[in-house]
């Protein structure tokens, strides 16, 4: 009798082996060195790269800067002979933020056309978007290791050895970054249009219907107008075109898809809290979000079936979506995300209902 093959373990599994690695064996790490070598190597490994041979991989890689010799970045990734990755690495401990000048004195003086800045945990992307060969100031990508959704999982495919495809990186990256500054722009000015916004208004509804010139008085009478108009046809979208009625519809699949999404602070100390509470019954690895267009969902096991509650915060109002027996959704209006802790039966419910199955 022929011996099955065992199932070839795929790219989102390997991340999850390594993550559930890097929570167990963390807090016995205590150097950079032993950073690189416990996650960030076993990382490129995943990605596809022979960490031990020269030709791909390049540890301690000389990038001269201006008048400075024998400057070392931690690792290039190397492609048809050529740098075309920079990998800065710190302890795991330490915040990301701090670095970043570091890394950019490198990447002006390679040929490589990424820079990645890490702690074996979080690893955030850049590129050169607004100026050639000068690193931009923050990053197009980021990805936390031990919390990512599917699709950041299938945006760092990208950059596997056998996947590598710098123009397609490039596109996608001028994607993410530009559709985050239109998402943030419409933001700030809905929530708080600008003076050059109301004039765009009461051009394209006062002067071009020929009803007059755009006076202080008109100007005045459009920006209070739009300031009490705009916060209630938001709401007029959410609740009567956008908002799914169910979890399980097939809109879903569409809004998750869409990895172009900013997830704003709030969102994430939402998501936050939901963890906490629910880890109480469940182990924390498996509660996870995605974030969608119209809400952010909070989900178990990274299945879509399995939503715990839905945060709704890009509105005039905030609500938090909790589901009853029937897997229907129930909005409430909350104050703040700290209003979530007051629905902890109501999560511990919804978890018990998907223990069960």
């Amino acid at each position: 009798m022929a011996v099955k093959a065992p199932k070839p373990i795929t790219f989102a599994e390997q991340l999850k082996q390594l993550a559930d690695k890097i929570e167990a064996t963390k807090e016995q790490i205590g150097t950079e060195e032993g950073t690189k070598n416990s996650f960030i190597m076993p990382l490129l490994q995943i990605l596809g790269y022979d960490v031990f041979n020269n030709s791909e991989v390049v540890p301690e890689f000389i990038a001269d800067v201006g008048m400075r010799k024998n400057e070392k970045v931690d690792y290039a990734l190397y492609k048809n002979g050529k740098p075309v990755v920079l990998i800065e690495c710190k302890k795991w401990k330490e915040k990301l933020d701090k670095h970043g000048t570091q890394l950019t004195r490198y990447f002006t003086f390679s040929v490589a056309k990424f820079g990645i800045l890490t702690n074996g945990i979080r690893f955030w992307f850049y590129t050169d978007l607004d100026k050639t060969n000068i690193m931009d100031n923050y990053p197009f990508f980021q990805f936390d290791i031990t919390d990512h959704t599917e699709a950041e999982a299938e945006f760092v495919k990208l950059f596997c050895k056998d996947n590598y495809d710098q123009k397609k990186i490039l596109d996608l990256a001028t994607e993410l970054v530009y559709s985050r500054e239109i998402r943030t722009l419409l933001h700030s000015e809905l929530k708080n249009p600008t003076r050059d916004f109301i004039k765009y208004i009461a051009e394209k509804t006062y002067l071009e219907k020929q009803r007059g010139r755009i006076t202080d008085k008109v100007m005045t009478m459009y920006t209070d107008l739009t300031k009490k108009t705009l916060p209630a046809l938001i709401d007029e979208m959410f609740s009567e075109r956008l908002i799914p009625k169910s979890p399980l519809t097939e809109d879903d699949n569409n809004a998750f898809e869409d990895n172009k999404i900013v997830t704003t602070e709030e969102e994430l100390e939402a998501y936050f809290i939901v963890k906490a509470i629910c880890r109480q019954k469940v182990e924390a690895s498996r509660i996870v979000f995605r974030d969608a267009q119209t809400y952010f969902a909070i989900i178990l096991d990274n299945n879509r079936l399995k939503t715990i509650c839905r945060i709704y915060l890009n509105s005039s109002k905030k609500f938090i979506g909790v589901f009853d027996a029937n897997k229907q959704e129930v909005k409430i209006e909350i104050q703040s995300v700290d209003d979530i802790f007051k629905y902890t039966e109501n999560l511990f419910a919804v978890l018990k209902l998907y223990e069960k199955k």
